[in-house]
């Protein structure tokens, strides 16, 4: 185990536990709330990509809206996974010292949140779990994992670059 580094342990741990929060309320709006709010932010979606999508025929928005809701709810479970893959890890991080060890904590942490999320769902009316949304739910924190060692190591390249210039 690595020295416990307070700061560095304490801002993404609750980041990553107000994640979960987030996760859990929406997961927990009963299914035609959750689906209301999905199909505003895709009609959004839709006017930033078509600026012509308020004057389209009414048939032709509604297309359009079929088309992107689907994409528009998984890229949701995505993105929130990812941001949760890029905390859980920096919580690990600073109280973990093996790489190896850093990754299994991170992902079984992220795959046990995915599959409680799905489970949590089940038992919301209007709602039901689906293994597609864990398997989404992993890709996008493997993804958020990835991201920050790649962040991470840049960093650390810059900074012994920097050390063997100033020598």
């Amino acid at each position: 185990m690595k020295r416990f580094k307070k700061p560095s342990f304490i801002i993404p741990t609750v980041l990553s536990l107000a994640i979960m929060y987030i996760i859990f309320v929406l997961s927990g709006q009963y299914g035609d709330k959750s689906s209301a709010l999905s199909i505003d932010v895709t009609e959004s979606i839709a006017g930033i990509i078509f600026s012509d999508y308020d004057s389209m025929p009414e048939h032709i928005q509604e297309t359009v809206l079929e088309q992107l809701h689907g994409f528009v709810r998984k890229s949701a479970h995505f993105g929130i996974f990812f941001l949760l893959g890029i905390s859980v890890f920096l919580s690990v991080n600073s109280v973990v010292s093996k790489i190896s060890k850093q990754l299994i904590l991170t992902i079984t942490i992220c795959t046990a949140y995915a599959i409680f999320d799905e489970v949590h769902q089940f038992y919301v009316p209007g709602r039901d779990a689906n293994v597609t949304d864990v398997v989404i739910d992993v890709a996008g924190s493997l993804c958020g994992i990835v991201a920050v060692l790649f962040i991470l190591s840049a960093i650390s390249y810059i900074k012994n670059l920097n050390i063997q210039q100033a020598r």
